[in-house]
């Protein structure tokens, strides 16, 4: 079964305002800074070896796996960067009024999915939980700063229109 790891917004509903007070034009560009301020702000945050959901740290890896990851090259602390292609395929697309945080199907959506916790599937596996894509069905979002950022690209776009 293919597994889904999406979040998907409406960065006009979080700022407070109607899209359709502004041209077209200008609600394309909103969404697509928008979707580059996320997906940035994600990997940022994964590099500062915390959550872009809760805001907290990562645990730290197990005294075994901080070897294993050192052995293979890979910096001893839960960054999500043993090999990268997981965080490299973390992706962003618009539609209408919304932006997707999405990881593409297969298997890094697998792993993704391992460390989110977002289907039955991953209940239960080796890897421990770290939070970067938010899951609505659990009522999940992005940290407050990530939040407020999106909100101020919205607002500023509006004031310049």
């Amino acid at each position: 079964m293919a597994v889904k790891v999406q979040f998907t917004f409406d960065p006009f509903e979080m700022a407070g305002v109607d899209p359709n007070d502004v041209s077209a034009d200008v609600r394309e560009e909103i969404l697509s800074d928008v979707a580059d301020f996320t997906l940035k702000s994600v990997l940022e945050d994964c590099a500062d070896l915390k959550s872009p959901v809760t805001g907290g740290a990562f645990r730290k890896l197990s005294k075994d796996y901080a070897v294993a990851k050192k052995k293979q090259g890979g910096k001893p602390v839960p960054n999500l960067q043993l090999e990268g292609d997981m965080l490299d395929a973390l992706s962003v697309k618009t539609k209408k009024t919304e932006v997707s945080l999405y990881m593409p199907a297969g298997k890094q959506a697998l792993k993704a999915d391992n460390h989110n916790k977002f289907s039955s599937e991953s209940e239960g596996t080796s890897l421990p939980p770290r939070k970067f894509i938010p899951n609505e069905d659990k009522g999940e979002t992005f940290r407050p700063a990530i939040r407020k950022g999106i909100r101020d690209i919205v607002k500023k776009a509006f004031e310049d229109s």
